[in-house]
């Protein structure tokens, strides 16, 4: 079956890990859609590595065009976002992470539900990776634009743009870019912006991204450093709300605020609990207006406000800890 879908993939210091995604990407069932590879500026031979796993795969799929580009200096996931779209061609974006695999009917499920549902946007599942098991990760049903900008506002739909089958006209008829400098949370500015523009949205329920959870108190210390350019993406995304957007969307940009917070509170140390306090603060006299999650996170929030910081710690070690990290491993 034709197709018209650009997979775009950006690369920095992925040698070691690429070929498992480059293979699944060559293992599609879908044929004539294009990958976009951008490596921005890597030190570790990603580049060659590339090449070398082309080379193997190339001849046996010769339907799949290849677009490579590299930066010549170190600019950011943002801008190898924005290098990637330039070069994409596809009636249709989807984004794989250069160190994650994709299901082997992943693009044809997607595409063919985005032709037989009309859809601007169609999402789906995952697999959340931990060593040798995997936990499926679940989206709530969405129909339109809107919905699933509230969704993802009130933290129960994921945003990250693997998720996304998005038709690329949401990006360029509306001049939709990722801010470069800002590499953290920059798939969140860009899907609600163009979630705003959207028509039907499907979900696919079914997971067909497997994404590699790395050690989840790295990942908080990462979130940490980078809380400026997490901030700069939802001031991005605010402001493009208030000139694109309906006025009765407004409001949930505190749920949104609490949402990107949230996992502060997913943590041992006090400084995280102080940050979650002293970061939009503004959203914190919102905290029970969101329907959507849970009681849990909820007390959590509260105990936050309340400077309840044994209570977060207790949380921590007994459920991130145990339950999750020795129970369901």
């Amino acid at each position: 079956m034709a197709s018209s879908v650009s997979v775009i993939t950006p690369m920095y210091n992925v040698a070691l890990l690429l070929a498992g995604c480059v293979r699944s990407l060559f293992a599609q069932t879908l044929s004539g859609f294009e990958v976009v590879f951008v490596d921005d500026c890597s030190t570790d031979g990603t580049p060659d590595r590339l090449q070398a796993l082309l080379a193997e795969l190339q001849p046996d799929r010769p339907d799949i065009t290849v677009k490579t580009a590299r930066h010549d200096h170190n600019r950011g996931v943002a801008a190898a976002r924005n290098t990637a779209m330039e070069l994409a061609e596809g009636d249709f974006v989807y984004s794989v992470d250069a160190d994650d695999t994709i299901v082997p009917d992943a693009l044809e499920t997607l595409y063919r539900t985005a032709l037989d549902r009309e859809a601007d946007i169609v999402v789906c599942e995952w697999d959340m990776v931990f060593g040798r098991n995997a936990r499926r990760m679940h989206q709530p049903d969405v129909a339109t634009g809107e919905e699933l900008f509230v969704k993802v506002a009130r933290g129960v739909l994921r945003w990250n743009l693997w998720l996304f089958l998005v038709r690329r006209t949401l990006y360029t008829q509306h001049d939709i870019r990722f801010i470069e400098g800002r590499n953290m949370g920059e798939d969140l500015m860009a899907l609600l912006c163009m979630a705003l523009h959207a028509g039907r949205v499907a979900v696919v329920h079914r997971p067909l991204y497997r994404y590699v959870q790395t050690n989840t108190s790295a990942l908080t210390k990462h979130f940490m450093a980078c809380r400026e350019e997490v901030t700069a993406n939802v001031e991005a995304a605010d402001a493009y709300l208030r000139r694109h957007g309906p006025e009765h969307l407004y409001p949930l940009v505190y749920q949104l605020q609490l949402t990107v917070k949230l996992p502060l509170l997913i943590s041992p140390h006090r400084a995280d609990y102080e940050a979650w306090r002293a970061w939009f603060p503004e959203a914190n006299m919102h905290i029970g207006e969101n329907p959507d999650i849970s009681r849990r996170t909820q007390m959590l929030q509260r105990w936050a406000v309340k400077r309840r910081y044994n209570l977060l710690r207790l949380y921590y070690y007994a459920v991130i800890k145990f339950v999750y990290g020795v129970l369901f491993r």
